[in-house]
């Protein structure tokens, strides 16, 4: 399977240097995500459900994230 890649440059930006709250920014550096291509590469934003720390609050800043910079055709 071919690797996906996204040309957006907010989806290779760190997590850390975006405009996301706390919580968001220390649970994605516990699961090793960089940057939202990271997030992006398991699939299915609603995968992120399955880590532990990573709830409904949490996925709604992901998608927010998304949709208000016009990238919600990434979401599934």
């Amino acid at each position: 399977m071919q690797e996906q890649k996204f040309k957006e440059n907010l989806l290779n930006q760190a997590i850390n240097e975006l405009a996301v709250s706390e919580e968001f920014k220390v649970v994605t550096a516990a699961y090793g995500y960089r940057t939202l291509e990271d997030i992006l590469r398991m699939g299915k934003a609603y995968e992120m459900l399955k880590h532990e720390g990573f709830g409904y609050r949490m996925l709604f800043e992901l998608t927010g994230i998304l949709r208000g910079n016009g990238l919600g055709g990434y979401l599934d």
